[in-house]
């Protein structure tokens, strides 16, 4: 956004708006940027108070909360801390989100936390070991008999039952005949 937005802004609205978004744009990228020179801080710290100047002479009031000024104070920071991108939390946050995802037992949220990164974990280790095997082919049926034809067996929770052509045709037909998506080939 710090350099693709001034691009998109030409031509788009009045001179005035347009140079102190991009001047925004341009303190954005001198704060992100992983290199700082010590000798450009005290014209960035005067950039920045320049461009929030400029934002209040051409945006309307409601545009500036706590937020906007905020710029101001990371500007500073940059002498006292050093770069951002070393102090920033996208990546930690990123990986909060995805723990959060792991949660499946309420109850216990760090167990169930713990095993299913254990296993995401084990899970790439082992398909990095395992690309350098051909895999094989796995038959699930047998050679003499070909593949989904009659004879075919349904489990269910209770029991099991095997059915014969014409019980597999007719529970066929009826699915074809009660589904929404088969009306209109029906009529």
């Amino acid at each position: 956004m710090q350099q693709l937005l001034p691009l998109c802004l030409r031509g788009l609205m009045d001179q005035q708006t347009r140079i102190a978004i991009m001047c925004f744009s341009h303190i954005f990228r001198c704060i992100c940027s992983k290199v700082l020179d010590p000798a450009d801080m005290g014209t960035l710290k005067e950039d920045a108070t320049i461009t929030m100047c400029m934002l209040e002479m051409t945006m309307p009031p409601s545009f500036f909360d706590i937020m906007v000024h905020l710029i101001l104070h990371l500007v500073d920071e940059l002498d006292m801390c050093g770069p951002i991108h070393t102090r920033w939390m996208y990546c930690d946050e990123r990986l909060n989100k995805v723990l959060k995802g792991y949660v499946g037992n309420l109850v216990q949220p760090e167990a169930s936390m713990a095993t299913r990164y254990l296993m995401d974990e084990t899970l790439g280790l082992i398909t990095e070991y395992m690309d350098q095997f051909q895999p094989s082919k796995r038959q699930i049926w047998d050679l003499n008999e070909e593949e989904g034809v009659c004879g075919e067996v349904l489990e269910g929770a209770s029991m099991r039952i095997e059915l014969t052509v014409t019980q597999r045709n007719m529970a066929h037909n009826y699915v074809l005949n009660n589904t929404n998506i088969m009306a209109p080939w029906v009529r």
